[in-house]
Parts: structure tokens; C-alpha cells; sequence
């Protein structure tokens, strides 16, 4: 399963080192409100490109074991299949052991 883990601090520490307290000008609230809209983006896309590649390494993992599983059953699938050819070989040649049998036991 993909597991996804994003380091959130660096975007904490951009917001904590320009802000400290309480913020009552009106310039800094509209500098804070800018600065957490992009710290916001930026996770944003940090969350998103984690996604992409996560879910890309996740299908690849899906399809190695779509491709091993399949293997596995082709395997046995062969095998099971080889051994009923090698059967009818063997029952091809009892037929025919047979039929020379039925056609020396016609002669007496």
C-alpha cells in the first residue's frame, strides 16, 4: 500500500520565523494571510508530486505481482497440460498394442 509521509516543518518554520505573538496590523494580518496561502500551495503541490510518484510506484508493484502471479499459474498450467499430452501419447500406443492383440487373436 503507498504509504505517503510529508515533512510539514520546513512550511511551520517559514510561517513561526516571520510572525511571533499576536498579530494586530492590518499590513502583517494581510502578510500572514498571504504567506499561509502559499505555504498552503506549496504543501499542495508537495502533497500532490508525493501522490503521483507513490501511486506510480504502487502500479508498478501491482503489476510485478499481476506478472509473477501469472507466471505461477501458467506454470502449473503447462505442467498439468504436458502431463495429459504425455497420457494420450501413452493411451495411443496401448490402443494400438490393442488392436494388433484383437487382430493376432482374430487370426487363430
Amino acid at each position: 500500500m503507498p504509504v505517503m509521509k510529508i515533512d510539514v516543518e520546513d512550511y511551520l518554520s517559514a510561517l513561526s520565523a516571520q510572525f511571533s505573538g499576536e498579530i494586530r496590523d492590518s499590513s502583517k494580518r494581510s502578510e500572514l494571510r498571504s504567506l499561509l496561502a502559499s505555504s498552503i500551495s506549496k504543501l499542495f503541490d508537495a502533497i500532490s508530486d508525493q501522490f503521483t510518484k507513490e501511486v506510480t510506484r504502487f502500479k508498478g508493484e501491482l503489476d510485478k505481482i499481476k506478472d509473477s502471479f501469472s507466471e505461477e499459474l501458467l506454470k502449473d498450467i503447462n505442467a498439468d497440460f504436458e502431463a495429459i499430452l504425455k497420457e494420450c501419447e501413452n493411451k495411443e500406443v496401448s490402443i494400438a498394442r490393442l488392436k494388433e492383440y484383437v487382430a493376432v487373436l482374430g487370426k487363430l
